[in-house]
């Protein structure tokens, strides 16, 4: 026998992979703070960084400096994000397109990210993965096995690989 319409209606859904899905730029807030903390890296912005990510060690003060030497912008920025199991976090793989000065080939990266909210509601990049929960960092590590993310990095490695091999220009700087 069928279970009646009202048996039905009243029935939790059993959880699904969906909301474990990447979701591609689906999260304004996120996307606005990836893109700004891209275009501070380029410019070497250590007061726009320092709002952004927590905390803003020495290297990235150095990674930032070294950025802005070598890349002229970041475009084509793409987030595909996943909720994390604590609240108010992403896991966010940001891919991107790095142009460098005089090169017309722009070359391709993939860096994950975690964003956390703040008391006050503020998104910023977490960079204390000591400070995450044991189940955000076992999410982590299960999402890097996942058949999607691994092809989302495979992807973009060969696209970084076509960027090599058809610009010379690029095979140097990427080897410096």
């Amino acid at each position: 026998t069928q279970p009646s319409p009202t048996a039905q209606a009243s029935e939790t859904p059993a959880p699904t992979e969906d909301a474990q899905a990447l979701k591609v730029n689906a999260y304004p807030k996120v996307n606005a703070l990836i893109e700004k903390y891209y275009s501070a890296s380029v410019t070497a912005n250590l007061d726009a960084l320092r709002e952004i990510i927590r905390p803003f060690t020495s290297q990235d003060e150095t990674v930032a400096g070294r950025k802005s030497e070598f890349v002229e912008n970041f475009q084509n920025i793409s987030c595909y994000t996943v909720d994390g199991v604590d609240e108010g976090s992403y896991i966010v793989y940001a891919y991107y397109e790095i142009k460098f000065p005089d090169v017309d080939t722009l070359t391709p990266g993939l860096e994950t990210l975690i964003v956390s909210t703040d008391e006050s509601g503020t998104e910023y990049i977490n960079n204390d993965v000591e400070s995450l929960s044991e189940q955000m960092q076992s999410q982590i590590s299960e999402l890097s096995q996942r058949e999607d993310v691994m092809k989302l990095f495979q992807d973009t490695d060969a696209k970084f690989l076509a960027a090599i091999q058809a610009d010379e220009s690029v095979k140097s700087l990427c080897e410096q």
